[in-house]
């Protein structure tokens, strides 16, 4: 992975990823990564859907499940990228999920 085209792809499918499995919109129109409770909050969370063009509606998942399914799509994007420019932050890195 040394060309930006491979980044973009994996940035892609990274994005990709969250809109199958996680980022949802739900009846009322507010975002699964939104505070419901405070305008800010929805209106960001709605500015990050529209960009990477959500369009899945359901019900959000437990905070808990939720939260561990993106710490999880992050360390999997974290590991087929940052793991790849070692000429620049060389080192011995592990990347994981800490349960």
């Amino acid at each position: 992975m040394n060309t930006p085209a491979q980044f973009s792809e994996a940035r892609r499918k990274f994005h990709a990823t969250l809109l199958k499995d996680l980022l949802t919109i739900n009846s009322k129109g507010i975002v699964s990564n939104a505070d419901g409770s405070n305008r800010a909050s929805i209106a960001i969370a709605g500015g990050i859907a529209e960009l990477l063009k959500a369009e899945t509606t359901a019900e959000r998942m437990a905070g808990q499940t939720s939260g561990n399914q993106f710490e999880g799509i992050c360390a999997d994007f974290v590991r087929h990228t940052f793991l790849k420019l070692g000429h620049l932050r060389p080192g011995l890195w592990d990347v994981h999920q800490v349960t």
